[in-house]
């Protein structure tokens, strides 16, 4: 029998966040839920290349 393979559900969650929103994999794992506003519908990400960014969820 062969190994399906083990779907994590942080794993899952961060790829449809990358999917949906368009951040980078390094912004998406290193996302705490301090940067999370959920009245906003948005995350402030922490400074990158072009400084800190906020993205608005749909």
């Amino acid at each position: 029998m062969e190994d399906e393979g083990i779907e994590l559900p942080s794993a899952i969650a961060a790829v449809r966040l990358l999917i949906l929103i368009g951040c980078r994999l390094g912004e998406i794992v290193t996302l705490k839920w301090e940067y999370v506003n959920f009245a906003g519908k948005a995350l402030r990400l922490r400074a990158s290349k072009t400084g800190a960014e906020v993205v608005h969820l749909g």
